[in-house]
């Protein structure tokens, strides 16, 4: 593997935004509204705060035009070309996006229901990747596995698509679990850091 300074400069930001939102009555997850913006701004806030200068979204067909109109402006959507596979769809299209216009970078993936993720995660994930020459790097926080927030090469983009032509298990760690990686450990932040919105209910508790 090539290797990579331990700045922010050559990491982009992937929030993965292509499900299809069941619990949340069939709204765009990306788009509801908590505490006065699109839950997918909360997302893009925490990439700014981490010195992340640019992000792309994984989207579905659906999706993909009204989200286009609320993240910022020069950031760049991705329809899913796999859907209806879970996050290994929208990593494959960010990987895809990736090889054509900067195929030598780290990815930072995260979901765009979690819009309480702070900073400092992307930075201990980033900081925990060096330890060694890992394929990517993924959150585990209270006993738990957050496989969707992690950073990884940019060159498993080929390893993935190989995956998917071979499997059909298309679970995010199963994938995982054929790759050298680490996980870094957030017990010590708040329990809500990692929490997902999910349905109305959640959105109305959060608010």
């Amino acid at each position: 593997m090539k290797s990579h300074s331990s700045d922010n400069t050559n990491l982009i930001g992937c929030i993965l935004a292509g499900g299809e939102s069941r619990r949340m009555n069939g709204d765009t997850k990306a788009l509801v509204t908590l505490q006065g913006k699109p839950m997918i701004a909360h997302i893009e806030q925490h990439l700014r705060a981490a010195g992340v200068e640019r992000w792309i979204v994984s989207t579905n067909t659906d999706n993909d035009q009204p989200i286009k109109q609320v993240i910022d402006e020069g950031s760049d959507t991705v329809v899913d070309t796999q859907q209806a596979i879970g996050p290994l769809g929208g990593l494959s299209s960010c990987f895809q996006w990736l090889h054509t216009q900067m195929p030598d970078c780290l990815i930072y993936t995260c979901p765009c229901d979690t819009p309480f993720i702070c900073a400092e995660v992307v930075h201990q994930l980033v900081t925990r990747m060096f330890e060694d020459q890992y394929d990517c790097v993924i959150a585990q926080a209270h006993s738990r596995l957050h496989p969707t927030i992690g950073v990884w090469r940019s060159e498993l983009g080929n390893v993935l698509n190989d995956y998917l032509e071979n499997q059909k298990n298309y679970r995010l760690m199963k994938w995982i679990d054929t790759l050298h990686y680490a996980t870094c450990d957030f017990s010590y932040l708040p329990e809500k850091t990692f929490a997902n919105i999910n349905s109305p209910t959640d959105l109305l508790n959060n608010q």
